[in-house]
């Protein structure tokens, strides 16, 4: 079978791909690359839209879009992930800016995960803090260590019906992040993998995460749980750990209760 198209544009490997409609209907897809680039492209055209350079150089490994708000998150072979906001389609590098920039990653970014409030179109503003999405553990990065009262302890549960938006982020130093996407505040720290963490794959209606690492194992994390330790950021561990693969697991799906994960 022939391509319908070949989209042109990197000058190094492309390293990830994501496709979506966008409100209207139309097909659109982003692609990532070690030349420090990220584009978008109109699928049924053929077409490209937009293309926007890394600041430095660093290469991208990853992207996320809200296709319906033009938004992206980028994760970079640096450790940096950035939030855009994308402009009107102009072609030229610069044309995004980046509103946000999230740093605490060590070394390179292999995976994102998203929750996008839907129907808004910035995150600037978030409609609701962090707390209303992560109870009172959203706080301890103010550095204040009194004691919680009990009404306090009980909003440390995830709240799946909030519409504040999060961000996971996992790569080459084996540990996960979660965001408050809006605000860039680091919420919690997933701990547990000994090596890279290839991919991240969200439940964001049960709070749930699955991640695939190089260790040879997968990892289920409950937000919702109470296997989190008080500290700054909360550091959390897995409630399970699924073992059997002989080499690295590269990725995987999360169909409600089923995952998919083939060997490296």
């Amino acid at each position: 079978m022939l391509p319908v198209y070949r989209l042109l544009l990197h000058e190094q490997q492309v390293l990830f791909v994501t496709a979506g409609l966008t409100p209207e209907g139309y097909m659109r897809c982003a692609s990532a690359s070690a030349d420090g680039m990220f584009a978008l492209w109109d699928l049924e055209a053929g077409s490209r839209l937009q293309m926007v350079r890394e600041r430095g150089d660093a290469g991208v490994m990853v992207v996320d879009v809200d296709w319906s708000t033009s938004r992206l998150v980028s994760g970079t072979d640096s450790g940096i992930i950035r939030l855009w906001q994308l402009g009107g389609g102009g072609c030229e590098p610069g044309v995004a800016a980046g509103t946000r920039t999230f740093t605490g990653h060590e070394q390179a970014v292999w995976t994102l995960a998203v929750k996008w409030r839907a129907g808004t179109g910035s995150s600037e503003e978030p409609s609701q803090p962090p707390s209303r999405a992560m109870g009172a553990l959203s706080t301890a990065s103010s550095g204040n260590k009194k004691k919680k009262s009990q009404q306090e302890e009980n909003n440390n549960d995830y709240n799946a019906d909030s519409d504040a938006e999060l961000l996971l982020s996992a790569g080459a130093d084996g540990k996960i992040r979660l965001w408050d996407l809006a605000s860039g505040l680091l919420l919690r720290l997933l701990l547990g993998h000994t090596e890279v963490v290839w991919r991240l794959a969200a439940d964001w209606s049960t709070g749930l995460i699955l991640s695939s690492s190089h260790d040879r194992t997968l990892r289920l994390w409950d937000l919702g749980s109470e296997t989190c330790q008080e500290t700054d950021p909360p550091s959390c561990s897995c409630t399970r750990v699924l073992q059997g693969h002989a080499q690295s697991v590269v990725c995987l799906a999360l169909l409600t209760a089923d995952c998919i994960c083939p060997d490296a």
